[in-house]
């Protein structure tokens, strides 16, 4: 069984990164077609992440553990989360407009994502703790 780092790890390398990395180069880098499907799984994507991360905020403060955690749950409800709500929304629904500066940042918070969690997994995975 995989400890729950490791599940947040594949989660985000897995599926979030290539749906954001795919979604940014596609709108800003190039011109290539999006499915509509691909907007709505980055409105779910969104929803679950500010969802998830407010109720782990509740829990944290609750158990006063709060600020080691705090600035993950800030970034994943107030940026990545509304930014992935936004233009899920926008695209998926055809609604409002998108400005290409955000495809720009999505590509790039993809590459940081990939990074960071890339990086934790195998640091992790070195340490023994990846499966136990």
């Amino acid at each position: 069984m995989l400890p729950k780092n490791a599940i947040i790890y594949l989660f985000h390398i897995l599926i979030v990164v290539p749906i954001i990395v795919y979604v940014g180069a596609c709108n800003s880098f190039t011109q290539c077609s999006v499915g509509s499907w691909v907007y709505s799984a980055m409105l779910g994507i969104g929803i679950l992440a500010i969802g998830w991360h407010v109720l782990l905020w509740i829990r944290n403060k609750k158990l006063g553990i709060l600020k080691k955690y705090m600035w993950i749950h800030i970034y994943h409800i107030f940026i990545a989360g509304a930014l992935l709500l936004y233009v899920g929304y926008c695209k998926s629904m055809g609604k409002c407009p998108v400005p290409v500066w955000l495809y720009y940042i999505l590509f790039v918070l993809g590459i940081a994502v990939f990074g960071w969690h890339g990086y934790m997994a195998v640091k992790e995975y070195r340490a023994g703790l990846f499966f136990q």
